[in-house]
C-alpha cells in the first residue's frame, strides 16, 4: 500500500491526467464505431481490414489479404508499416468492431505519445512540472490532431510515440557509462517508427542525425552504443526490411517505377513546391483548425527562449553548453516554418528529399515533438529561479492554453471530421463501408505495372492525365475485371486451362485442382496479384513435386508445369526467402535483447 502511495505522489497523479488528456483528445471519435471517409481514411481502414483478413487466412506473417480487390489479393503489409495493424487486429478479435478497434488504438497511441514525453523530459530535467506541460503540448500539437482527425493516421500516431522513445534512448547513451537501457530504447524507437510509419520515420532519422551532429564530440565517444543500437533496430525490422527489398528487387510494381513516382506519388518536387506557403499564411491563418502551423507553439517557444537567454549570461560554460542542447530544438521547430516556406525550392533539394510528397508532412510529423521537448525543457530552466507562486500561474497557463487550444482545434468548424460525426459510415460485418465492398486499396502503387498498362502504356497514360487515381478506377480496376472472367489461364493457348476439381480454402489462401496429360498445360496463371511467397506442388498417389511459382509477364500468379504432369496441384500463400531470413533475423534479436536484459545488474539484483 505504501509502494502505491509514493507511486500515485511521484508519478501515478501526472500519468492519470495525461490519461484524462488523451481522453479529452479522442473523446470524439473513442466510442464510435463508424468511419469518416475523408482524405486516407478508407486507406487506413483497408490496410487493417487487411491484417484482420491475412490472421483469419492463418498466415504466420499476416502479409497478403486474399480477399482484397474482388479475391486477386492484396499484400498491404509488406509495403507498408504493419506495426499498428496488429493492434487492432487483437482488439477486433474481441470486439468484432473495426471502427471501434481503430479509434481505441488511436487512443491508446495519443495515451504513449503524452506518457513517453513526459517520462523523456522529466528524464532530463528532474521536473514533473514541466514533463507534465511538455506531454500536453505534444498531445493537443497539430502533429497529434491532424493524424488523429483529417487521416486516422494511427501510423504515425505510432510512430511519434516510437520517435520520442528513440530520442529518449539517445540521451540516455550520452548521458550514462552503463547505457544499456538507452541502446535498447534506441533499437525499439527506430524499428517501431519504421514498422509503423516509413515517412514519419525518414523525416524523423533526418533530425536525429542533425542532432548527434550538433553534439558531435559527445556523439563521437559513444559511436559503439549507436552502432549497436542502429544493429539492433535492424534486426527487430528484418521480418518487415527483407520482403520489402526483395519485392524491389522483383522491379514488377508501381511502387518502383521511376515514372509513376515522378508524376503520381513521390520524387514529384513540384508537388513539394506547389504546397509550399508564405510566412504570412503561416503565422496568420485564415482559418483554424487541426491542419493549422504550430504558430502558438512557437509564439511560447520564442517567449521561453528569450527568458532562457537571459537567464544564460549569468550561467557558467558548462551551463550554456547545456542550453544549447535545447536550443537545437527550437532551432528544429524554426525549420519547419522555413521549409515549408517559398523560400526552398524543391526543384533543387535532393531528390530523396522529394519522398515527402508535401511539405505540411514536415508539420505533421516533426513539429509537435520539436516545439514541445523545447518548451519542456526551456520551462524546466526558468522554474529554477522563478518564485513557487510564479511557477503555479505559469503552468496553470501553460496548461490552459494547451488544453484550450486542443479542444478549440476539435471543436473548429473546419475540422471535417468533428462536423460530420453525426453522419459517418458504417462498417458492416462484411467489411464493406456503407455496403461498399470495393475499399480504395491504394492509387495503385501497390499493383504489378503490367496489370494497368493492358491497354495503354504507362507513358501514354500519364500523358493522358496526370490525376493519380485515373490510373487505378480507369485502367487497373477494368483489367482485374477483364481478368476475373478468364478464371484460370492457359499461358500458351490464351484460353481457360482444362482443370478440374477446383476448390478453395481458407488456409494460406490454398487453391487445388487436378490436370491430366491430355491438357498438355505448360504454363497456368491464376487470376491472383502475384507477391513473393506463392508456392505450389503437385501431389500424385502421396508423393509431392515443388513447382516453380514466378510472375506472369501480366502480373499475376503464374505455375510452371513439367512436361506430362498428372494429378492434383496445390497452390498457397507461405513465407518467402526474405520473409524466414527476416523472421530468423528478428527471432535472434529479440533473443538477444532479453537473454542480455536478464544479464544486467539491476535484473539480477531484483530476482535475488
Amino acid at each position: 500500500m505504501g509502494m502505491l502511495k509514493k507511486w500515485i505522489i511521484n508519478s501515478g497523479g501526472y500519468i492519470f491526467l495525461i490519461a484524462i488528456v488523451a481522453a479529452l483528445v479522442c473523446k470524439v471519435t473513442l466510442f464510435k464505431s463508424g468511419v469518416l471517409i475523408v482524405n486516407d481514411v478508407d486507406f487506413h481502414y483497408a490496410r487493417a481490414m487487411s491484417t484482420i483478413h491475412a490472421l483469419m487466412d492463418h498466415q504466420i506473417v499476416p502479409q497478403l489479404d486474399p480477399t482484397a480487390v474482388n479475391g486477386f489479393g492484396y499484400s498491404w503489409n509488406q509495403f507498408y508499416g504493419p506495426l499498428p495493424t496488429y493492434f487492432i487486429a487483437a482488439i477486433f478479435l474481441v470486439t468484432k468492431n473495426i471502427g471501434f478497434s481503430v479509434n481505441l488504438v488511436s487512443f491508446i497511441a495519443v495515451f504513449l505519445i503524452g506518457w513517453i514525453m513526459f517520462r523523456y523530459i522529466n528524464y532530463r530535467t528532474q521536473s514533473k512540472v514541466s514533463a507534465l506541460v511538455a506531454a500536453l503540448m505534444m498531445m493537443t500539437s497539430t502533429s497529434v490532431l491532424v493524424n488523429l482527425y483529417l487521416f486516422t493516421g494511427y501510423g504515425s500516431l505510432f510512430a511519434l510515440f516510437f520517435a520520442i522513445m528513440a530520442l529518449y534512448g539517445i540521451q540516455i547513451i550520452l548521458d550514462e557509462e552503463q547505457n544499456f537501457r538507452g541502446i535498447i530504447m534506441l533499437a525499439v524507437g527506430g524499428s517501431g517508427m519504421l514498422l509503423s510509419h516509413s515517412l514519419t520515420c525518414f523525416i524523423m532519422l533526418v533530425y536525429i542525425i542533425l542532432l548527434l551532429l550538433w553534439q558531435a564530440k559527445s556523439s563521437l565517444k559513444k559511436i559503439k552504443p549507436f552502432i549497436l543500437a542502429a544493429s539492433l533496430s535492424f534486426g527487430l525490422s528484418a521480418y518487415f526490411l527483407l520482403p520489402f527489398v526483395e519485392l524491389k528487387r522483383l522491379n514488377l510494381y508501381n511502387q518502383f517505377n521511376e515514372n509513376f513516382l515522378h508524376v503520381f506519388m513521390w520524387k514529384n518536387p513540384g508537388a513539394l513546391n506547389s504546397s509550399r506557403l508564405s510566412f504570412d499564411k503561416m503565422l496568420f491563418p485564415e482559418d483554424f483548425g487541426v491542419t493549422n502551423f504550430p504558430n502558438i507553439l512557437l509564439f511560447i517557444s520564442l517567449i521561453l527562449c528569450i527568458g532562457l537567454l537571459i537567464k544564460s549570461k549569468s550561467t557558467q560554460q558548462e551551463k550554456r553548453l547545456k542550453n544549447s542542447q535545447i536550443i537545437i530544438f527550437l532551432l528544429f521547430g524554426l525549420s519547419i516554418f522555413v521549409l515549408c516556406s517559398t523560400w526552398i525550392d524543391w526543384t533543387k533539394m535532393p531528390s530523396i528529399f522529394w519522398t515527402m510528397q508535401y511539405t505540411t508532412r514536415i508539420v505533421f510529423y516533426v513539429s509537435g515533438i520539436a516545439f514541445a521537448i523545447f518548451i519542456g525543457l526551456s520551462y524546466s530552466k526558468l522554474t529554477e529561479v522563478m518564485p513557487k507562486a510564479l511557477t503555479l500561474v505559469t503552468t496553470v497557463i501553460l496548461v490552459g492554453i494547451s488544453l484550450g487550444l486542443g479542444q478549440a482545434s476539435i471543436y473548429s468548424k473546419h475540422n471535417i471530421y468533428t462536423v460530420n460525426y453525426n453522419r459517418l459510415a458504417g462498417v458492416d460485418s462484411n467489411y464493406a463501408i456503407n455496403g461498399q465492398e470495393r475499399l480504395k486499396t491504394a492509387i495503385g502503387e501497390f499493383f504489378p505495372t503490367a496489370i494497368g498498362t493492358q491497354d495503354k502504356s504507362l507513358t501514354a497514360i500519364i500523358k493522358e492525365t496526370k490525376h493519380a487515381f485515373w490510373l487505378s478506377n480507369e485502367y487497373i480496376y477494368p483489367n482485374l475485371e477483364k481478368r476475373k472472367v478468364k478464371g484460370y489461364l492457359d499461358l500458351d493457348t490464351k484460353k481457360q486451362a482444362a482443370i478440374e476439381n477446383l476448390t478453395t480454402n481458407k488456409f494460406s489462401s490454398q487453391v487445388t485442382f487436378d490436370v491430366n496429360k491430355s491438357s498438355k498445360i505448360a504454363r497456368i496463371e491464376l487470376p491472383k496479384i502475384y507477391y513473393p511467397g506463392y508456392k505450389a506442388y503437385s501431389s500424385l498417389n502421396g508423393k509431392k513435386e515443388k513447382l516453380l511459382v514466378q510472375p506472369s509477364k501480366n502480373g499475376y500468379v503464374q505455375i510452371n508445369l513439367p512436361k506430362g504432369i498428372s494429378g492434383k496441384i496445390v497452390t498457397y500463400y507461405g513465407l518467402s526467402r526474405a520473409t524466414v531470413i527476416g523472421l530468423l533475423l528478428t527471432g535472434v534479436t529479440i533473443s538477444i535483447i532479453i537473454v542480455c536484459t536478464f544479464k544486467q545488474p539491476y535484473c539480477r539484483k531484483k530476482r535475488a
